[in-house]
């Protein structure tokens, strides 16, 4: 009966201790597939940041490429003219000094641009000059330009002769104005006024066109203006 009880006894135990070892087991595994959801969780969690950099960068590109393509695309277009257009003198002939306005209205800036100012040359010729450097020796002189006519009130052709200046750039936002001398006649006192034709023409580095502008400075006998 004894050795019955032992072995009743040793089952007993030995099952307990395959329960126990049954339930360690399973207790370690479900601690193993709990870690590996955490890690595939952090996996997820790094390709999703992979992709969203991947997906920024790809984002910065295209745009730096399109802004690349803009700027190439993009062109400046300049406009210029002289003000004011009126002037008076007790004289029979004066230096008028104008500004020369050149302004930018493009998406880009102009590169370097070419600017003339022309005129009639008249009896005195060799007085048209840039106002910043009228007296040195070595300014800029009046170019004759035998392709370039002008006409007077009555139709007559007159010749046309330019002084030449070369901007470096002008951007959208920062015009450029300089001052030209021309030497213009004043008619007789109560002969009315009369209309001397003008031109600024603008090549620019980034413009796809010249710019020309053409008016009349208009002269009169009267208290200097």
């Amino acid at each position: 009966m004894l050795v019955a009880l032992d072995i009743s006894d040793g089952i007993a135990l030995g099952a307990g201790i395959v329960a126990m070892l049954s339930l360690i087991a399973a207790v370690l595994s479900v601690r193993v597939s709990r870690r590996a959801n955490t890690l595939s969780k952090e996996s997820n969690v790094i390709a999703r940041e992979a992709l969203d950099h991947t997906a920024r960068q790809t984002a910065l590109a295209e745009s730096a490429e399109t802004e690349r393509v803009r700027q190439q695309q993009a062109r400046a277009k300049v406009r210029a003219e002289l003000s004011p257009l009126f002037v008076t003198a007790q004289a029979s002939l004066m230096n008028f000094r104008p500004v020369v306005r050149v302004s930018n209205v493009g998406e880009r800036d102009s590169g370097s641009a070419i600017v003339r100012v022309y005129m009639s040359p008249g009896q005195s010729r060799d007085l048209m000059a840039w106002d910043d450097e009228h007296n040195k020796t070595d300014r800029a002189r009046p170019i004759a330009d035998p392709e370039v006519k002008f006409y007077d009130s009555k139709g007559a052709e007159l010749p046309a002769q330019y002084l030449e200046r070369v901007v470096e750039n002008i951007t959208p936002t920062m015009p450029v104005e300089f001052r030209v001398i021309l030497p213009v006649a004043i008619p007789p006192e109560g002969q009315g006024r009369y209309r001397l034709p003008v031109r600024v023409t603008v090549r620019a580095a980034y413009a796809n066109e010249p710019f020309e502008w053409t008016d009349y400075v208009q002269t009169e006998y009267g208290p200097a203006s």
